[in-house]
């Protein structure tokens, strides 16, 4: 969107200032940018109980001021760090104050906001980082006295601050095997030298005023004078970008939309992506660099200081990693000797599939109201099944368009993955699933007849709306493993064909590469866990891409294979990772790959489930219940609570 005019009716203001150092030297100048700085009409931030207190640390006591909601104990938590390039701000600047105030209130949270010492005179890294690790320490270690619960102890900054939250979380990781519930980063700089920008940021930048810019050779002052020499010397400390950052906690970015520091965001989500953690990114429309530094009478930094509260709210203890279900792992034993699919045609082992799949006394799916229908394509009709609330609530529903897995060549729509999901989301979001059975590839089938159909059944419900009762403005769309594949081949297809998004797209365990990228150590120690009937080995990757393709996998566009598309502008994705998947690498780079471009897209790692957990009922397994869970309030369209780990 266009910048916010709270802050464009300004820019002339600024018109001939080419930096802080010269406008703050001529009286005429620096009082123009006092009243380009000054908020006239701003409300008067939430009344809470403040108090200011010291933390030891090794060069001396860090002041901190303490934020506390009136009422019990065993709160919620915030550190907070303020930003200013490292060498400015303060406990009493909006970014500090405001946003303490605004935190404590909406997420009746106990914030403790963090008065480092500044990069002048003489000061450098690692003394502001230490007072951060410090701080933090002070506040784990005085939790009770706090009123504050410790295992939800979050971490967060803006600006440089989010640099210094990211790395004393690094750091405590390291060094006390500890991490905080959740880091909160605001427009943060996390690498010694900036990445490019993306195309879609590009042109943005040259809207903004010289002096709000963040030029290299700005860049280069401000991280020289933080490290005390050239960025050479920024370890992953200094400069998390740098950081291995497996086991770090969920990381939740808010990214101004015109900021050249978005950039390095961008790339840090994607690392944190890769790395296996849970990471959501979002993107604040209109904004500048420091609109934490605004009141939140401007809906943006309303929506993104709520968002901040929720998951604050929201977050709690890491899940333990690394160990497969108890109820999953109970039942390997029975894939014992079966080597792939091709062998399930054996009555015995067929049985013992059978079997490991099967959970008796589970609870059924939620009973809803069903019917078929077809949709035109290329192809011929396309069948779907429609899933209605019994008891729909209000006018026009949101609805989910739906499309199952099955490596492209199997599944139907009474599979639990096709059925108890449409089931499940139809419940729990009040929302209208129309879930597709797309043709299969065999019997001379390839790409694009399944994409093809996928593409005709979102266009059918979007053109179909009134009819079906749904919100036109409210359809999101999503598939699960080769389903979440055509899925997003679909939402490109429509961008690019139709100028239409949904709402949102949501993939669970995809596929979206024709060569999966290589998994990481601890993914392949995960991985030798398992039963080769649960694998998905290279011979196995290779045969389904192929058979999907008709031919080579070097035949895949990025409608067949999302990843190789241009994802510049898609709508919201949410990206479930199952555990102990080998295909895992491919949604973490998928991910990733949202990330640099700009897209707000969260992923969230499914804890000790294999690959097609939503083929388990929610009343099973508790994490297959979470998952559903959040894949309902996406539909509907709640913001819901981010990042939010899925435990086991």
């Amino acid at each position: 969107m266009p910048i916010h005019p709270v802050v464009a009716s300004k820019f002339h203001l600024l018109e001939g200032i080419e930096s802080f150092e010269a406008g703050l030297a001529d009286p005429a100048t620096r009082a123009r940018m006092d009243e380009f700085m000054s908020i006239p009409d701003a409300v008067a931030p939430p009344a809470v109980d403040v108090r200011d207190d010291v933390a030891p640390g090794p060069h001396g006591r860090v002041p901190v001021r303490v934020y506390s909601p009136r009422g019990a104990a065993d709160r919620p938590c915030l550190v907070w760090l303020h930003g200013g390039a490292f060498r400015m701000g303060d406990l009493d600047m909006p970014e500090a104050d405001w946003t303490a105030r605004q935190v404590c209130d909406r997420a009746d949270a106990v914030v403790v906001s963090v008065d480092y010492r500044l990069c002048v005179g003489g000061v450098t890294y690692p003394v502001p980082h230490d007072d951060a690790v410090a701080a933090v320490r002070w506040v784990r270690e005085n939790a009770a006295a706090l009123g504050v619960d410790p295992a939800r102890i979050s971490l967060g900054g803006a600006s440089a601050g989010g640099n210094l939250a990211a790395g004393a979380a690094l750091r405590l990781r390291d060094e006390d095997g500890w991490v905080p519930a959740a880091l909160l980063l605001a427009y943060t700089t996390l690498h010694a030298v900036v990445p490019p920008p993306s195309p879609s940021l590009a042109p943005l930048l040259t809207e903004i005023p010289r002096l709000l810019r963040f030029l290299p050779e700005d860049r280069r002052g401000i991280t020289e004078n933080y490290l005390g020499g050239p960025a050479g010397r920024a370890d992953g400390y200094a400069m998390p970008g740098n950081s291995v950052l497996e086991g770090l906690c969920p990381v939740l970015l808010l990214n101004s939309e015109y900021d050249d520091l978005r950039a390095s965001a961008e790339v840090f989500a994607g690392q944190l992506a890769a790395a296996g953690v849970d990471v959501r990114q979002g993107l604040v429309p209109g904004m500048l660099h420091g609109f934490l530094n605004l009141h939140p009478g401007v809906e943006p930094v309303d929506e993104a200081l709520d968002v901040m509260a929720q998951t604050v709210v929201a977050a709690t203890p890491a899940a333990e990693t690394g160990t497969v279900h108890p109820a999953i792992a109970a039942k390997l034993p029975l894939l014992e000797g079966i080597a792939g699919w091709q062998e399930l045609a054996d009555p015995e082992k067929g049985a013992r599939m059978q079997e490991f799949d099967s959970w008796p006394g589970a609870a059924p799916a939620p009973a809803v109201g069903t019917r078929t229908d077809s949709a035109p394509g290329p192809h011929g009709d396309v069948p779907v099944r429609i899933y209605r609330p019994s008891s729909p609530v209000g006018g026009a529903l949101p609805a989910l368009v739906w499309v199952h897995g099955g490596a492209f060549l199997g599944g139907d729509l009474d599979m639990v993955e096709a059925d108890g999901v449409a089931r499940e989301i139809c419940a729990r979001a009040g929302a209208v699933v129309v879930s597709v059975d797309y043709r299969l590839c065999h019997g001379g089938v390839t790409y694009p007849v399944p994409h093809d159909d996928v593409v005709a059944a979102v266009r059918w419900v979007r053109d179909h709306a009134a009819d079906l009762g749904v919100d036109a403005d409210r359809i999101s769309v999503g598939g699960a493993s080769a389903g979440a594949n055509l899925s997003a081949g679909a939402v490109l297809r429509v961008r690019d064909d139709d100028g239409w998004l949904p709402a949102a797209l949501l993939s669970a365990y995809p596929v979206a590469h024709p060569v999966l990228p290589p998994a990481s150590a601890s993914l392949a120690a995960l991985m030798a866990e398992l039963p080769r009937m649960l694998r998905f080995l290279p011979e196995d990757t290779e045969f389904i891409t192929g058979n999907y393709l008709g031919g080579a996998r070097s035949r895949a566009d990025g409608y067949a294979m999302p990843a190789l598309a241009v994802l510049g502008g898609l709508c919201p994705v949410v990206v479930l990772n199952a555990e102990f998947d080998d295909l895992r690498p491919s949604g973490e780079a998928f991910t990733a790959a949202l990330a640099r471009a700009g897209v707000d897209v969260r992923q969230v790692l499914v804890r000790g489930l294999p690959h097609g957990f939503l083929n388990q009922p929610a009343a099973a397994l508790r994490p297959v219940d979470q998952a559903l869970g959040l894949m309902a309030d996406v539909v509907a369209g709640v913001r819901t609570a981010a990042p939010l780990p899925v435990p086991a």
